[in-house]
């Protein structure tokens, strides 16, 4: 391939990625609308899954051709470079003003959360030992994301359209 095709190749690339990145973004409204959800969650979560997509499908294809340490540092480094990029250029343009919920709840649960991972990574390669880890991790994530939510309810705030779905971001 020529560097001209080279360049007519990513040109294009970029013309699909920004036609289906509008697409995205225009169906996701659509829907948020139809489903009474509001367009705050609907573009927290297109973000979210946005930029986890692309660390989703290099992290498989390591995990798949036997390079679980280029998986694990894809993903540790990909929300790294993410927290400090936008929390960082956010902060950089405007005081942020942070709930004290973050502090007392959040950033612990994230701490403990990283050392726990910590330890997994720093346990070994046993087999049944990490299925069983992450079986243990998947059952915690399901057990504690319902609680992790505000409940718009008792702040009387709008009835979510289905359970654990917050309406509002506070």
């Amino acid at each position: 391939m020529t560097l001209v095709d080279s360049l007519l190749a990513m040109g294009v690339g970029v013309v699909l990625l920004v036609g289906g990145a509008e697409a995205l973004v225009r169906g996701a409204a659509a829907l948020a609308l139809r489903f009474g959800i509001t367009p705050l969650v609907v573009g927290l979560t297109v973000v979210a899954f946005g930029t986890s997509s692309p660390e989703l499908v290099v992290s498989v294809q390591a995990a798949l051709s036997g390079n679980g340490p280029v998986a694990l540092g894809n993903v540790i480094g990909s929300n790294v470079a993410n927290l400090g990029l936008i929390v960082g250029v956010s902060a950089a343009l405007s005081p942020l003003a942070v709930d004290r919920q973050l502090l007392t709840r959040d950033v612990p649960v994230m701490i403990v959360s990283m050392l726990a991972l910590w330890g997994l990574a720093a346990a070994g390669s046993h087999r049944g030992a990490h299925s069983a880890s992450g079986a243990r991790c998947l059952l915690l994530l399901l057990t504690l994301s319902p609680g992790m939510s505000p409940t718009p309810l008792a702040s009387g705030g709008i009835r979510p359209p289905f359970p654990g779905c917050s309406p509002s971001i506070r």
